[in-house]
């Protein structure tokens, strides 16, 4: 697995191509803080693990400018590292990917949001309600005492639309990995 640095520069390389294709609308850049890969701003999640609504979380996301990056269709991005005191194994990891909450808005009237697509027409493809996406979260955490066999792997997916769907991963994921995904 790679080491803090490799996962810095994965975080740093991917927010610079996706900002270069003119796929963001918004971005803060990986930092390091102690043995954490997190982003500039980074205000804490702990807040968002709490039930609420998905429109208070997105808006609390949105207004806190607690993300990686936004996607031109308002998709946001999170990818949070800790590492171990050697800072060369990943200890644990959440990979967020929240879609726009008004992606049925969108479908339904896109020529509102021209402009937020800088005038791209094929986002009509990535809004027609019937590719709407769900949240997805990636989990890591090395430490033994949350692990629960067939309840809580070290390495699981999360699709929050579906109450209790943890989905067994065979290792953490790369920044490049998840972004793949």
């Amino acid at each position: 697995m790679l080491n803090i640095n490799e996962i810095q520069k994965q975080v740093s390389n991917l927010t610079q191509i996706l900002n270069k294709e003119a796929l963001l609308k918004v971005y803060n850049f990986p930092i390091r803080k102690d043995n954490q890969i997190l982003w500039e701003w980074y205000s804490g999640v702990s807040n968002l693990l709490k039930q609420d609504t998905y429109k208070n979380i997105y808006d609390n996301i949105i207004d806190n400018e607690n993300f990686n990056f936004i996607f031109l269709d308002g998709a946001i991005i999170q990818m949070m590292y800790k590492f171990d005191n050697s800072w060369r194994k990943i200890s644990s990891h959440r990979l967020s990917f929240y879609p726009f909450i008004s992606s049925q808005q969108l479908g339904e009237n896109p020529d509102e949001y021209e402009e937020d697509i800088f005038g791209l027409r094929k986002f009509w493809d990535l809004s027609y309600t019937d590719n709407l996406s769900t949240p997805i979260r990636f989990d890591f955490d090395s430490d033994e005492k949350k692990f629960q066999e067939k309840n809580h792997s070290y390495t699981h997916m999360t699709i929050w639309w579906y109450k209790n769907c943890r989905i067994t991963v065979s290792s953490p994921l790369t920044p490049y990995d998840f972004i793949w995904f």
